[in-house]
């Protein structure tokens, strides 16, 4: 009869000891890690190869626009000045996109130590509010920026792609008028 008790006294415990007083405080920084994953997934699913590539012709096509140097009309101007207005965000992207990565990953590394400590009772009430407004505010800046440059990139690839002929043929009427007045 005593081992029964014992059992069952084992078995409160165990139960016990499971509930945590930090249950939801550990469910809000889960869904924070999950919002982590989330933005690291949008900044992942980018084609890099892509992107990288285009922001590489773009900056020959600028190199070799600059060497030509000869007046331009009014309306090649515009059409220059559309062409190359979106390196902007190529550039922006590019250098920042090894930030990101690393950011995103010291976010989702301390929100799993906050969790960490939640679970093992080794934080405050007071600190985590703290720490976890910290990292919302945080991880919610990232995601700003990384949406900022994410989102609408694909287009912005496909316009240089299909105005860069006319950006060609321009281009070479501009040697050729160069040619000629030398």
């Amino acid at each position: 009869m005593s081992k029964y008790i014992l059992g069952i006294l084992f078995v409160a415990l165990v139960f016990g000891a499971c509930n945590n007083p930090n249950k939801k405080e550990i469910n809000e920084v889960d869904d924070l890690i999950a919002k982590a994953t989330e933005t690291e997934k949008s900044l992942l699913s980018l084609d890099t190869s892509k992107v990288f590539g285009t922001k590489r012709q773009l900056e020959k096509d600028i190199a070799t626009f600059i060497k030509i140097g000869d007046t331009l009309t009014k309306e090649e101007a515009f059409k220059i000045s559309d062409i190359f207005g979106s390196k902007k965000k190529f550039y922006r992207l590019t250098a920042g996109y090894p930030k990101f990565i690393n950011q995103i990953e010291i976010s989702k590394k301390q929100l799993n130590d906050l969790k960490q400590d939640l679970e093992n009772g080794l934080i405050k009430k007071e600190n985590y509010t703290a720490y976890y407004s910290d990292e919302q505010i945080a991880l919610k800046d990232l995601d700003i920026q990384i949406n900022k440059l994410v989102i609408g990139i694909d287009a912005v690839i496909e316009k240089y792609e299909t105005d860069r002929p006319e950006l060609l043929k321009i281009m070479e009427e501009l040697k050729q008028k160069s040619a000629v007045n030398e």
